[in-house]
């Protein structure tokens, strides 16, 4: 029902675009559990389907059609430069364009890095006349995990457990991703020494003694897949 009322206002805002072809779109996405959307080429989005709702956290009673990103209630709405920018790659590019999207969430209290991914969408003619797009939260997967045949596992912006303080906090988590003493002190601008000893700390209170004892402990407990949140920034960067 929903498809057959929204359909009238869609179609004025993409003319290039059959009724066939926008309809056939917007039922393959809608039939996707991640989060899928599309938009026209003015960036107006045109159509979300449930999972892409509930993932941006839009209201169950706010209409997306013909909105800009930032006419949009949500996180992301401040980024809208950079996702403007990212629809035009995307048109220009013929391919597929990746970003890792980093904002804030839950009223300002978390950032979270997300995937993105947009591919544009052509008519019978070989134009340009919408792009899709595909989010889901980021994912990651070191070398180490691959050569372990673990899998990729989304990033986590919350310790844990409550053993740390936030400055051993920042030092697991460059020390779980293979940074040295020295390289870790500069990272953070401290002496080579304090972070020896606050390292130190870390491994008495999870009683261990070796880094292959720690790093074990931080693939058991999920610190290996923790960042600290004051160490991301807002923002957009382009990775095709």
């Amino acid at each position: 029902m929903l498809l057959k009322l929204n359909m009238d206002a869609i179609m004025k805002k993409m003319p290039e675009i059959s009724t066939e072809q926008l309809n056939s779109l917007i039922l393959s996405i809608d039939s996707f559990n991640e989060a899928w959307g599309i938009k026209n080429l003015q960036s107006q989005h045109l159509h979300m389907n449930q999972a892409a709702l509930n993932f941006t956290g839009i209201p169950s009673n706010f209409n997306i059609e013909g909105k800009l990103d930032h006419e949009c209630p949500a996180p992301w709405a401040e980024l809208a430069p950079e996702l403007q920018d990212h629809d035009r790659r995307a048109e220009k590019s013929g391919k597929s364009v990746c970003i890792i999207e980093t904002h804030f969430w839950n009223n300002g209290e978390s950032i979270q890095p997300y995937f993105c991914e947009k591919f544009p969408v052509y008519n019978k003619d070989k134009q340009c006349v919408a792009t899709v797009w595909h989010a889901r939260k980021f994912n990651s997967l070191s070398p180490l995990e691959l050569i372990d045949k673990r899998s990729p596992s989304a990033l986590i912006l919350e310790p844990p457990n409550d053993l740390f303080t936030k400055s051993e906090l920042r030092i697991i988590f460059f020390a779980v991703n293979r940074l040295c003493c020295k390289q870790i002190a500069k990272k953070l601008e401290l002496s080579h020494r304090t972070v020896e000893n606050r390292l130190l700390i870390i491994y008495q209170k999870i009683g261990v003694n070796s880094l292959h004892q720690f790093i074990t402990y931080c693939k058991h407990t999920g610190f290996d897949k923790y960042i600290p949140t004051e160490l991301i920034s807002k923002g957009v960067l382009f990775i095709s």
